[in-house]
């Protein structure tokens, strides 16, 4: 498994290796980040770069803990253009933000880490 787009050790680690932990987080991120992202594709939307660096923030912080570094990453890079209100570089970014995030949710998927 690519651990760039999963990485069980850090969401291990992030979980002081706590396996029904690690499933809890893994289940609050699936139920939470679709409207995350709906969140700042709203804030877009609205032309509110504050509300979008936040969105971004919190997906940012949620993948981390749950190990998918290219979520994390792409997530810091619209927080990074929130924070200077560059609204039209998380827009170009969205789509990937939206790709990274469905193929990490396979990944959670493959790895048994989430159940059915």
């Amino acid at each position: 498994m690519d651990t760039t787009v999963f990485d069980i050790q850090k969401l291990l680690e992030s979980t002081c290796d706590d396996e029904d932990l690690a499933r809890e987080v893994v289940r609050t991120l699936v139920q939470d980040t679709p409207e995350q992202l709906n969140g700042l594709e709203l804030a877009l939307a609205g032309n509110d770069a504050k509300t979008a660096e936040r969105a971004a923030h919190s997906l940012k912080a949620v993948a981390a803990t749950a190990g998918g570094e290219l979520l994390r990453a792409k997530a810091y890079e619209c927080e990074l253009l929130g924070h200077d209100g560059d609204l039209d570089g998380i827009r170009e970014r969205l789509p990937e933000l939206r790709r990274l995030y469905t193929e990490f949710e396979a990944a959670l998927r493959q790895s048994g880490f989430l159940d059915e």
